[in-house]
């Protein structure tokens, strides 16, 4: 500190001794299926059912997703990324899509005024009627379908340089329709013309596994998804195969880095020995990764559009009643999604198989790391297991796998601001107090077998070399006390190494 010769105020700034950021949720979640409306291949942020039937147009024929979404919901879900698929003739083309969307010509006084095509690809496209009103001095465009209007664009112009324009107009707002001219300089008709779009296909007659799993390089099916960068939980409700099952372990572990939990769905109506089956011989689940669970049997759920029942997914409930356990207290993450409080289901009626409400069946499952679902009388529907596909590895239950998935990419968020500066001794000490304040906090949350921290934890610093890389390993005691399962992070922080102190 500078000496003080007379009476002054002397301000030093010191940089903080770790720094504090908010924490990455880790209950966003994202789910791939096909749906009657909406966009393809792009993934949608819904926040509530109701904004998901507006984007996706509810059921509509299209049970499966939209049966997912809402059981998510339903269960306590909050943010749930979708991505409408349809088959591809090459997986790698995202243009090759076989969905079309309906259109249909406005008639001018001689030639065509404009087309109309739906917004979105699909058969639903069809069901539009769109009525054209021209009155000699403005223009109307009436959409509805099911009999009733859905919207009424009016006051529009002809004129490009109108401020109601209305190409302008129809393809900034219209929640249903876009529009492009036609012949050049065509006068639109006078009068009410109506028009039938025709031709939309949802393209699903080719639909294949590979639609479901889709293509890094296009960003179709499951690999839309890489754009959300918060992404916690997958799903693709209904698709129940090894392909798509081992695909969505290997996009967890490898694509996503660990950071991203899957969530798996049983074949429809699977005995007790057929999902122990299908795990350990058909798929070959058992001890394939430890970054994802499957649970059994399918859900019976009030059908939304009649009498009677329907068969759902379970995934979409699991992952919304992950989601519930998350957001309702501090450390939910480390908490097991299990059992007849923190595991139970709502919105559900009933099981596609009763071998799950007897204990002797359920035993069957529980060695091949299968999860059941079940209930008995005065309980209510539940989860009645934790476990993920790996047994053997350090992370035989979704609790410490989704955990310590959480930790280490918040560490990584939280030393982030280290890039581009010197790797030095006191930049290794910054990241220790970094690490150890956060740590504690989770530790305070109940992370970890012990509230002491030199047993609940332990940060190794690799000594600095010239590589300018961050190097650590981080223990973490998830079974007992001092028994430390050890996550590498890794940093490269862009700049010199071995700077002077």
């Amino acid at each position: 500190m500078a000496e003080l010769l007379s009476s002054k105020v002397l301000l030093t700034e010191e940089p903080p001794k770790f720094r504090l950021f908010p924490a990455l949720s880790s209950s966003v979640t994202g789910i791939v299926g096909t749906a009657a409306w909406g966009p393809i291949g792009v993934p949608t942020l819904c926040t509530s059912l109701e904004e998901f039937d507006r984007t996706f147009g509810g059921y509509l024929g299209q049970f499966e997703l939209a049966l997912s979404a809402r059981l998510f919901f339903s269960n306590g879900g909050r943010q749930l990324y979708v991505v409408r698929t349809c088959h591809y003739a090459s997986a790698n083309d995202a243009e090759s899509m076989a969905a079309k969307a309906a259109q249909g010509d406005v008639a001018a006084e001689q030639g065509v005024f404009a087309t109309i095509s739906a917004r979105y690809p699909g058969a639903f496209g069809n069901t539009l009627r769109i009525d054209v009103s021209n009155s000699g001095n403005d223009i109307e465009i009436e959409v509805g379908t099911g009999g009733r209007r859905r919207e009424l664009l009016s006051g529009l112009s002809n004129n490009p340089k109108a401020a109601r324009y209305y190409l302008h107009v129809v393809n900034a707002q219209s929640r249903f329709i876009r529009m492009k001219p036609g012949v050049q300089d065509a006068r639109l008709a006078e009068g009410r013309q109506a028009v039938a779009l025709i031709d939309g296909d949802d393209g699903l007659a080719q639909l294949s596994d590979a639609d479901y799993i889709g293509h890094p390089a296009s960003k179709t099916g499951l690999h839309a998804l890489d754009t959300v960068l918060d992404l916690s939980l997958v799903a693709i409700p209904g698709a129940c195969t090894q392909d798509v099952h081992r695909a969505l372990l290997a996009y967890c572990e490898e694509t996503r880095g660990g950071s991203v939990y899957s969530v798996l769905d049983p074949p429809s109506h699977a005995s007790a020995q057929d999902i122990t089956k299908y795990v350990a011989d058909d798929a070959r689940l058992l001890n394939h990764s430890a970054h994802g669970s499957i649970y059994w049997p399918r859900l019976l759920v009030a059908n939304p559009e009649g009498a009677g029942v329907v068969t759902a997914a379970p995934s979409g409930a699991i992952a919304g009643t992950i989601a519930r356990l998350v957001g309702n207290a501090a450390g939910g993450v480390y908490l097991p999604p299990a059992g007849l409080e923190a595991g139970r289901l709502l919105g559900v009626v009933g099981f596609d198989h009763s071998d799950t409400l007897e204990e002797a069946k359920r035993d069957l499952v529980f060695p091949v790391c299968v999860n059941p679902l079940t209930t008995a009388p005065g309980r209510p529907f539940y989860i009645d297991g934790s476990r993920t596909l790996a047994p053997s590895s350090n992370f035989p239950w979704l609790a410490w796998r989704r955990g310590a998935s959480h930790i280490e990419r918040d560490l990584r968020l939280r030393l982030d601001y280290l890039r581009h500066r010197p790797l030095n001794s006191a930049l290794q000490s910054e990241a220790y107090r970094t690490m150890r304040s956060y740590l504690v906090e989770q530790m305070r949350h109940g992370a970890f077998a012990s509230n002491k921290p030199s047993e609940a934890f332990s940060i190794y610093m690799v000594p600095p070399t010239r590589t300018a890389t961050l190097e650590m390993a981080v223990g973490l005691s998830f079974a007992a006390p001092a028994e430390f399962i050890w996550v590498h992070l890794s940093i490269n922080l862009g700049g010199a190494a071995n700077d002077k102190e």
